[in-house]
């Protein structure tokens, strides 16, 4: 095996290890934030005419409209029944 197949392998390893390790430091307690509820959450606002924003209902630019947006368009002409 090559020096520069060895050190990409071990820059991979220790990239993994260091993912690993904060997965496994990290708290989970409380809420946690969930990609799916704020897509589906978001693509409805915009489907319905709603403000575009956080899962509290407050307008944000936080986050970009791209999968939202296109949800929406689906949820638009199926009435959310897509998902069901």
């Amino acid at each position: 095996m090559s020096l520069e197949r060895r050190r990409l392998l071990a820059l991979f390893g220790v990239g993994l290890a260091l993912r690993l390790a904060w997965v496994l430091w990290a708290s989970r307690d409380g809420f946690s934030f969930n990609d799916s509820i704020f897509y589906h959450l978001n693509a409805t606002n915009i489907a319905d005419g709603e403000v575009y924003g956080t899962l509290e209902g407050l307008p944000s630019a936080r986050w970009p409209p791209g999968y939202p947006a296109l949800l929406s368009v689906v949820y638009h002409f199926t009435d959310g029944s897509a998902l069901s």
